[in-house]
């Protein structure tokens, strides 16, 4: 029996969001923090991912894709924007990585020290596989 599953990338890369080519914090602009804004950021950005692990749906087709999505957290927590940057070339599976970030709305208010313009913007593939049960 196959089941679908959908795996964002590890909480360690998520750690690494501002370094990482995969994650990223879209910024326009520079902007020094001291360790404690870090480490601010550093954990609201896990307590996001473990939101969206927590709502996570599998795609309703049996496909292995992994669309690049951007969206933009206000400083209520409410989602603001939300792109495919890169499609999986498989617009159900692009169409369910929508539907698993509006559902994790609302999302952990961010530290005013991350707002640019009112809001957070990040960038994140979600990865669609499945896999074979075995028992």
């Amino acid at each position: 029996m196959l089941i679908g599953l959908v795996r964002l990338l590890p909480l360690v890369l998520l750690c690494g969001l501002l370094t990482s080519p995969n994650v990223q914090v879209a910024q326009a602009q520079e902007v020094r923090r001291t360790p404690d804004q870090e480490s601010a950021a550093a954990a609201w950005r896990a307590k996001v991912i473990a939101r969206l692990n927590e709502v996570r749906r599998p795609a309703p087709i049996h496909a292995v894709g992994t669309p690049i999505v951007r969206f933009s957290i206000g400083r209520n927590g409410r989602l603001t924007g939300f792109a495919i940057v890169r499609s999986s070339g498989n617009g159900i599976l692009d169409a369910q990585a929508e539907r698993n970030i509006r559902s994790a709305e609302p999302f952990p208010p961010p530290p005013a020290s991350i707002l640019r313009g009112g809001a957070v913007h990040l960038v994140l593939p979600l990865r669609f596989y499945y896999r074979t049960r075995t028992f």
